[in-house]
């Protein structure tokens, strides 16, 4: 059940998006792990980013002070390259909840970085401190009930994406609107990395 969101707030998180190469092969996964018949909730492919901070339902009037917060956490912050590697759910593999495609270690420390700064200047605006460690990934579905899952498991073992390089250029507000259909995101504001 989709709960309603208060008129004068907005629903918001910061986030990175992907590359359109890598939404495409994101695309192809989920279409080949439809197949199976299983009670999962699959996303959007065009909706699929690395989540830096959620912040959940705002007030409007505070929207200025978060893009100024994360326009202070950018600056300076150089553009560079993430690469997607292997699977992953959460909790786990053999009981998940929500299945993803992971990133390579290795490219991780600017992001890493840039997320931390996010998380610096939103939390002095009054947000509360993530309590958990900040583990990028690119959520592929969300399990309703375990049947199944098993098959969808190898399935995605099957079929794993290849590794796929692409840049980060900036950083985006973004809207969230919880829809039957699933969260529909839309751009608030933009904020360009240097080059």
């Amino acid at each position: 059940m989709i709960t309603p969101q208060p008129s004068n707030t907005v629903r918001v998180f910061v986030a990175v998006a992907i590359s359109p190469e890598l939404e495409k092969a994101c695309a192809r996964l989920i279409r080949k792990l439809q197949e199976v018949p299983a009670p999962v909730k699959w996303v959007r492919p065009e909706g699929i980013h690395i989540t830096l901070k959620f912040l959940g339902n705002v007030p409007q009037e505070q929207l200025p002070q978060i893009k100024a917060a994360v326009r202070r956490a950018v600056e300076g912050q150089r553009a560079f390259s993430i690469t997607s590697e292997g699977l992953g759910g959460f909790p786990d593999l053999k009981r998940p909840r929500v299945i993803w495609i992971g990133l390579q270690e290795n490219t991780l420390a600017p992001l890493k970085q840039l997320q931390q700064r996010v998380e610096t200047e939103l939390v002095r605006l009054g947000f509360e401190p993530e309590n958990r460690p900040f583990q990028p990934h690119l959520t592929l579905g969300r399990v309703r009930a375990p049947r199944n899952i098993e098959w969808v498991v190898h399935t995605l073992e099957k079929h794993p994406p290849p590794p796929i390089s692409f840049p980060v250029k900036e950083v985006v507000l973004m809207r969230s609107e919880l829809r039957r259909e699933g969260a529909r995101y839309t751009p608030l504001e933009r904020f360009a990395l240097a080059d």
